[in-house]
């Protein structure tokens, strides 16, 4: 399968699962407005070849538990958005080319058991917040 992700996604307003995985020819950038999906809970596009970056309002998805971005071409940095997934279980990154901090805040996914984020260009201390981390 080739092609991009059409922001007419964005209408199916009641979507709680989208997995669109190794798809490889699967190319441009995560439409923002998949920010606005409030009922999403596993947002998973392992393995494609995506670019551009991560949608700086994903904080606004506050029933994601799973965020698998893994093995594409992200870039930029992480959005600070990130640390309001209160829900958020799972979250993959890595093999990307994400660069700059993780953010300050991230420690405030209370939930998170697992973050994968090597493979990217990340940089910087990690941040205190993680310390309160319990998962």
């Amino acid at each position: 399968m080739t092609g991009t992700i059409s922001p007419a996604i964005c209408k199916l307003d009641q979507l709680t699962t989208l997995i669109i995985a190794d798809w490889k020819g699967l190319s441009g950038q995560i439409p923002d407005c998949v920010s606005s999906l409030s009922n999403l809970r596993v947002l998973d596009l392992v393995g494609n070849s995506l670019s551009g970056q991560i949608p700086s309002q994903i904080g606004n998805l506050d029933r994601l538990a799973v965020l698998n971005l893994a093995d594409n071409r992200i870039s930029g940095g992480i959005p600070e958005s990130i640390s309001k997934l209160e829900s958020l279980k799972h979250l993959d990154l890595s093999n990307n080319q994400i660069s700059g901090r993780i953010p300050n805040d991230f420690g405030n996914l209370k939930m998170l058991s697992r973050a994968l984020l090597g493979r990217n260009q990340l940089a910087g201390p990690v941040p205190n917040s993680m310390s309160n981390m319990y998962r």
